[in-house]
């Protein structure tokens, strides 16, 4: 288990990444704090959950016109909610390239 601020973001990234490749099962959480950037009407917003955990399905390096984009993909398990942020399903980040 990792909390991403007592970890190097590279390191979390390559950690994520390598399992991934290696098919482990993973998973995620959020919860916000009253010191973090990120509170619960951040996330409502953008369709997190807060204090929920997600599955972790694929980790993926993207070249876009502006450098390469790491990118996580999630699932809800109640499948309640879709995340509304940037790299959502409807964002305007996705070109027919980064789709491919």
């Amino acid at each position: 288990m990792y909390h991403h601020s007592e970890i190097p973001e590279d390191l979390l990234w390559q950690i994520i990444f390598e399992s991934d490749k290696k098919k482990h099962v993973m998973t995620t959480a959020v919860a916000s704090q009253a010191n973090s950037a990120l509170n619960s009407a951040d996330m409502k917003k953008v369709g997190l959950v807060d204090a929920h955990a997600y599955s972790l399905i694929e980790a993926k390096v993207i070249k876009t016109n502006n450098g390469n984009v790491k990118l996580v993909k999630v699932r809800n398990p109640w499948g309640k909610k879709e995340w509304g942020g940037d790299w959502s399903d409807a964002s305007n980040k996705w070109t027919k390239a980064t789709k491919a």
